[in-house]
């Protein structure tokens, strides 16, 4: 019997991402947005205004060869990273942006995205820019979310075993296999492997995860589409987090100093 059959055949296609280049967000899973829809232009979500790219990200200018000719900072992670439900210039891709003149941050947040698809955006990214790429930065998502893919179920799992609906799980015995240590491991195999393909290339490498629990983010957080598990952060830990990866950057590594 061959191998193939145990494998068994997906069209989830984002867990095999082949492709040269940064992959276009829709690539990958979004549980907010239509980010093929709406590449190239301006959309209007809950009342905030997004600037879609041309690869799906929420950003004011387009991802393509132009990237080569300037130094660049790239930002991964979820729709925190996005910036869902936050203002663009609230934000702490754009207040980077602001303190390094001459820089491209590049925003690759993905919105419902999970440390798997952070990685893979994260790896084919650097190996298409390598030579411009300064610095990877990292919003992890939470730990929950898992994706799987076989011949009979394509997906991604992030909630609790009382919160889960049915056939939102790969196999009925999944809570009994996969707990917070699983989870873990997950997160860490993902984590070494973006920092260690970093440190190939000599780029610098930082990462947080967010406390939801700490009461000061607790109080600066946005409930998305009205759902507590769909909350983000708000402007005041936006504005901390540039300030850490801020602190990343020598002041001397650019010819424009970090304030």
């Amino acid at each position: 019997m061959s191998i193939e059959t145990y494998l068994g055949t997906t069209n989830h296609k984002n867990l095999y991402f082949t492709g040269t280049g940064i992959p276009p967000a829709w690539e990958f899973k979004s549980y907010h947005i239509d980010l093929q829809q709406a590449k190239s232009s301006i959309i209007n979500t809950m009342g905030v205004d997004y600037t879609i790219n041309n690869l799906g990200y929420n950003s004011t200018f387009d991802y393509d060869d132009s990237l080569k000719d300037h130094p660049s900072i790239m930002c991964l992670g979820d729709s925190n990273v996005f910036g869902l439900m936050l203002e663009k210039e609230y934000t702490f891709v754009k207040l980077l942006q602001e303190r390094l003149p001459g820089v491209n941050v590049l925003n690759l947040g993905l919105p419902g995205g999970s440390a798997d698809s952070v990685t893979r955006i994260g790896v084919n990214a650097v190996l298409a820019l390598k030579s411009m790429i300064q610095a990877v930065f990292v919003i992890w998502p939470t730990y929950l979310r898992r994706e799987f893919a076989s011949n009979r179920y394509h997906g991604l799992v992030y909630k609790t075993p009382e919160g889960t609906e049915p056939g939102a799980v790969p196999y009925p015995e999944y809570w009994d296999f996969i707990d917070w240590r699983a989870n873990s491991y997950n997160f860490h195999k993902n984590r070494i492997m973006l920092s260690a393909i970093c440190e190939s290339h000599n780029l610098i490498f930082a990462d947080i995860e967010i406390n939801y629990d700490n009461e000061h983010i607790h109080n600066d957080t946005v409930e998305s589409f009205g759902q507590n598990e769909y909350t983000t952060i708000g402007f005041k830990t936006h504005r901390a987090v540039a300030d850490y990866f801020a602190n990343k950057i020598s002041k001397n590594f650019y010819a424009t100093e970090v304030e």
